[in-house]
């Protein structure tokens, strides 16, 4: 799954709003959790949200976010079944983000609604509130 800022642009400039695809839950994940469809969507909404609450994160930062979905720590919450966590860090450096996504309630459809940085250690935190899906690759 390739993500570009042109992508990114699009979405934030569309008129009436819409999505985009950013990223594909691993099978072994959407199977466990017993899911239709793999897609991970984020809505102008959630874009907009993640550019005004989390100024820090920016459209380059977001190019991340196929990588964090499939590549990364997979939480579910236990509290919040329908609420998925991904942990990332960035392989080159030294900066870690956190993605949340929920699932809609008939499982046919997963909603980006966060991304934003996190410190090094706050899976461990995470961990302790939340299901284990997939360990990071």
């Amino acid at each position: 799954m390739i993500l570009s800022l042109d992508d990114i642009d699009k979405l934030r400039r569309s008129r009436p709003r819409r999505l985009l695809k950013v990223g594909e839950l691993p099978n072994a994940v959407r199977e466990a959790l017993g899911l239709s469809v793999p897609d991970v969507h984020l809505s102008t909404e959630s874009l907009e949200h993640i550019n005004k609450d989390h100024p820090d994160v920016n459209d380059f930062d977001l190019l991340h976010l196929p990588f964090a979905i499939k590549n990364g720590l997979l939480l579910r919450e236990n509290k919040k079944p329908s609420i998925l966590l991904a942990f990332y860090k960035v392989p080159e450096d030294e900066r870690y983000y956190i993605a949340a996504f929920k699932l809609a309630e008939k499982g046919s459809e997963i909603w980006l609604s966060s991304f934003y940085r996190a410190k090094k250690n706050q899976h461990i935190k995470l961990r302790r509130k939340a299901t284990v899906l997939q360990e990071r690759r």
